[in-house]
Parts: structure tokens; C-alpha cells; sequence
């Protein structure tokens, strides 16, 4: 066997090792008044190696009572994404972010054909008959990604802890990039915080912004390399 892959596998052993003291990993994210933030994304730098099975499943962003549903859609790049509308009225979807500007005129029903995104970045959605409809879809790329929950809980299983890379010195504590829509007034915000991999639960507080007042604003600034911080 050659010998890079017998080094492959002992990275991957001693990974697997460290971690089966713990089986999972809890994370809460509260905002600075302790109420639960959902819908923010975590990600942390993983291992070239990891695939992402999900790429084969079509993710669905549907419109209900004019509004995206989900608010946050946490995709891979490749990923399709189908666009239902559960509404008895017609929408027309539309992006401009760089990653994929793209617009699904007039439809109702499931007329619209999926879509496939295929550079990671944040694309912002809106609708041309409905101003208050904003949506996120946020499409990572080589990296171990999570979203909160409606508790503000972010759910790490024993691969996902195999998964990350924990550099050089394989230490517990790893950096992760944080992301929400209202992290600053016109979304391209990201932040940096220590997660320690070591612990079973953990809370960590962040400060929310006003959320920005249309999707063109926001739609300014994105970057389709998502691991630069705008």
C-alpha cells in the first residue's frame, strides 16, 4: 500500500479517536437578550477528502402566504433546488446575486423548472409582485455546514466532529464562520467564533442588526467565494 495512504488512514484514526469521547455536539446561538437566533448558518473548514451526498437531493424553497418557505435554505454546491408555489397567486422569483442571478417569471403551481447552483455563495431572492418576500439560499462548498433550528440549536453528529479539520496541532478548540441575515444592515456580514469541539453543549451570543429593507440592497456585496468574509 503506498505510504500516502496509509497516512491517510492514520490522520483519519486519530480524528476518529478524539472524538469518541464525545458522539455529538450541541450548539445554542442566542442573541445578546438570550432569545434563541434560527435560521443562522455554521460553518467550519473540513477535510478535502469529504463529499457531500446531498448534491443528489433537490432541495425545495417553497412560497407560502407570500413568503419563502424556508426564510434559510442550506444547499451544496451542485445542488437543485425546485421552486413550488403553494399560493393561490402568481409569483415571479428573481435573483441578483452573483453566485446565480437568475428569474422564474409569472408561475403558480408547480410550473417553474428546478434550478441548479452551482457556485457556493449567498443568493439573496425577491419577488417582482411582492416586496416583502425575501429569501436566502445559502450554497457551501467543501465545508462542514450547519443552520440553527426555530431554538436556535445547531445539531453536530460524530462525523460531522470526524469532519472538521482541526489543523496541525488537532486541538478541540476550531474556528467557525458564522452567517444570518441580520448580522449587519446589508447582509454580507460574517463573523468568526471559537467552537470547542470538546463539549457536549455550549451557548454562544451574537449581535443582530435591522434587517435591510429590499432585496436589492441586499444583493450588493456578495462574494461567490464564500470562505472571504465580505
Amino acid at each position: 500500500m503506498p505510504r500516502n495512504t496509509y497516512l491517510q488512514i492514520a490522520c483519519t484514526l486519530l480524528l476518529m479517536s478524539s472524538s469518541l469521547s464525545i458522539q455529538a455536539a450541541t450548539i445554542t446561538v442566542v442573541d445578546r437578550n438570550n432569545k434563541p437566533i434560527p435560521n443562522l448558518i455554521v460553518g467550519f473548514d473540513s477535510h478535502s477528502s469529504v463529499s457531500n451526498a446531498t448534491v443528489n437531493n433537490i432541495a425545495v424553497m417553497d412560497q407560502v402566504d407570500a413568503q419563502f418557505q424556508p426564510e434559510v435554505l442550506l444547499i451544496s454546491k451542485g445542488q437543485w433546488v425546485d421552486f413550488p408555489n403553494s399560493d393561490n397567486v402568481r409569483h415571479h422569483v428573481y435573483s441578483f446575486s452573483s453566485p446565480k442571478p437568475f428569474e422564474i417569471k409569472m408561475f403558480s403551481g408547480s410550473e417553474a423548472d428546478a434550478i441548479q447552483f452551482d457556485k457556493s455563495g449567498l443568493v439573496v431572492l425577491g419577488c417582482n409582485i411582492h416586496d416583502s418576500m425575501i429569501g436566502y439560499i445559502y450554497v457551501s462548498d467543501q465545508e462542514v455546514t450547519k443552520i440553527s433550528d426555530s431554538t436556535g440549536k445547531v445539531e453536530l453528529l460524530s462525523t460531522d466532529l470526524v469532519n472538521i479539520d482541526r489543523g496541525a496541532t488537532n486541538s478541540s478548540t476550531v474556528s467557525a464562520t458564522l452567517w444570518h441575515p441580520l448580522l449587519s444592515a446589508t447582509n454580507t456580514k460574517r463573523i468568526d467564533v471559537q467552537i470547542d469541539l470538546s463539549l457536549h453543549e455550549q451557548t454562544i451570543s451574537i449581535d443582530m442588526q435591522q434587517k435591510p429593507s429590499n432585496v436589492e440592497q441586499k444583493s450588493k456585496g456578495f462574494s461567490s467565494k464564500f470562505k472571504k468574509k465580505s
